[in-house]
């Protein structure tokens, strides 16, 4: 019963809508894949096409040196101006192959074409052209063919063109397609011909990549630049160069074009001058000069460039322009009287051409005033310095005990000290004595203090005297002056003195007997 039940259990898968959803993606994958693909390859091909063809030019080279001219082209037809035969125009194909022993198949690697080959009517000159992919938008009449290796129909009006070799010039059909295609009935095309003469056709002589030196004239006018071209004498037409738009100009013809180009501050006026050589511009040999340059303002013009016209470095240290004006070329200098980028030393500053620098101005100056009763310490005067704002140091003298040859400064005289209230030097105080002697007695004194100055009696205590019964007491006054410091005993008077002892009077003698 199980194993029935296994049997018709049902499977699920995608649905209709998924598988279509899958092979949508699957299907842009790889058309994107492919066009990458061949992208990739079509520059590999042209790499092909361009050593193809410059080996076949080599080969053609050994061959003229050997026979002294060009092979043939085959399947060619002549290119002519009425009974002027100009040059002879078709393809690599087998026989030239053979003769110059080309390796390989030396066909176009994908369409399988042989390349274009053109010679003069004397066989002297050749050239060579290929149609590349890359460097333009191709545009092929399938996108993509039903297999890769399958043959895609040229489109040649899209294809860029490679032209290798002497300048000769390759004609093709207003559509590029060589002229030898579209007239492969002919043995001969005849550019004045009543069909052509008036009709528009190409001209390949050789130039840049892509364009080939393309030449688009009518057959008649195109019969005159295929005979320069083979002769060398090519006019060169209207084109762009390196930002220059030049003028038509005659084989060998030099002229002098002008463009202005901005660059930074300013403007620059160029000029080139070129030559036409052959239907080409001689650009290696050209040459482009700068005739002028205009700059902003507050620039000048200095060494194809705008700079500023500041002059070079800067102003020294205690100096000050005056400068007449600036310069780019000079450097800041020294000069009293002005000129372009000079200054001048600061006020109290006196250059030094040695050192370059403004250096601070020096004198000698008395120091000021010193109070009464002080002397300066050490001198009277000193050397001050420029600092930019003031001299220094000060000659203002300040009190400082401290002797010194570089700053003003005083002290006070003996006996006086510095009162920094007042800024002056005060004499110093006195004492008076504790004891006395007069008339060869010793008194007993109060002490006493004394300001500079001030004078002051002192009366000593009673001093005994004698013996007895002559004995006796007296005293005596003391006036003492101070001046700075320095006590000075100005005068002494004697009181009367008195006697112990009844009956007995002091006769004015201090020891006995004196009563």
């Amino acid at each position: 019963m199980e194993l029935q039940k296994n049997k018709t259990k049902t499977l699920k898968g995608f649905t209709l809508v998924e598988l279509i959803i899958v092979i949508t993606i699957l299907a842009i994958l790889a058309t994107i894949g492919f066009i990458s693909f061949k992208n990739y390859f079509s520059t590999t091909r042209d790499s092909v096409r361009v050593a193809d063809v410059k080996t076949i030019f080599d080969g053609l080279s050994i061959y003229k040196i050997k026979t002294g001219k060009n092979l043939p082209p085959d399947s060619s037809i002549e290119i002519q101006a009425g009974i002027n035969k100009l040059s002879i125009q078709g393809e690599v194909g087998d026989g030239v192959k053979g003769v110059i022993k080309l390796g390989g198949n030396g066909k176009d690697p994908k369409d399988q074409r042989n390349y274009i080959y053109s010679v003069s009517k004397d066989l002297q000159k050749a050239q060579l052209m290929t149609y590349l992919e890359s460097g333009e938008n191709i545009n092929y009449i399938s996108v993509l063919p039903k297999s890769y290796a399958e043959d895609i129909t040229i489109d040649y009006i899209n294809r860029p063109i490679y032209i290798y070799g002497d300048k000769l010039g390759i004609i093709t059909d207003e559509n590029k397609t060589p002229i030898q295609y579209t007239y492969s009935s002919q043995t001969g095309v005849d550019l004045l011909d009543n069909s052509l003469k008036d009709k528009e056709l190409n001209t390949y002589i050789g130039g840049d990549v892509g364009n080939g030196g393309k030449i688009t004239s009518t057959g008649n006018v195109l019969a005159q630049e295929l005979e320069q071209s083979i002769s060398g004498s090519l006019s060169c037409g209207e084109t762009t160069y390196n930002g220059y738009t030049i003028g038509s100009l005659n084989h060998n013809q030099s002229y002098n074009y002008t463009k202005e180009i901005t660059i930074p501050n300013g403007t620059q006026n160029k000029q080139l001058t070129i030559s036409c050589i052959n239907g080409e511009y001689d650009t290696q040999n050209s040459t482009e000069t700068i005739t002028s340059t205009s700059c902003e303002s507050g620039y000048v013009p200095y060494s194809n460039s705008c700079v500023l016209n500041k002059c070079r470095g800067s102003i020294i240290r205690n100096a000050t322009s005056n400068a007449t004006g600036e310069n780019h070329l000079k450097t800041w200098s020294y000069n009293e009287n002005g000129g372009e980028c000079s200054f001048k030393c600061n006020l109290n500053y006196t250059y030094n051409s040695i050192t370059n620098t403004c250096e601070a101005n020096t004198k000698t100056e008395s120091c000021l005033s010193i109070p009464a009763n002080s002397h300066y310490n050490t001198t009277n005067s000193i050397t001050q310095t420029w600092n930019g704002a003031t001299w220094v140091p000060t000659n203002l003298s300040n009190y400082n005990e401290t002797s010194s040859t570089t700053e003003c400064r005083f002290s006070c005289d003996t006996g006086y000290h510095y009162d920094s209230g007042s800024n002056q030097c005060v004499g110093n105080s006195c004492s008076s004595p504790t004891s006395a002697i007069h008339a060869g007695l010793t008194y007993t004194l109060g002490s006493q203090s004394l300001s500079h100055g001030s004078l002051v009696t002192i009366t000593s205590s009673n001093r005994a005297f004698g013996a007895s019964p002559s004995a006796g007491v007296t005293s005596a006054k003391f006036t003492y002056s101070c001046n700075a410091g320095v006590l000075s005993l100005d005068s002494t008077t004697n009181n009367a003195g008195s006697c112990n002892s009844g009956g007995y009077t002091f006769n004015g003698n201090y020891s006995s007997p004196s009563c």
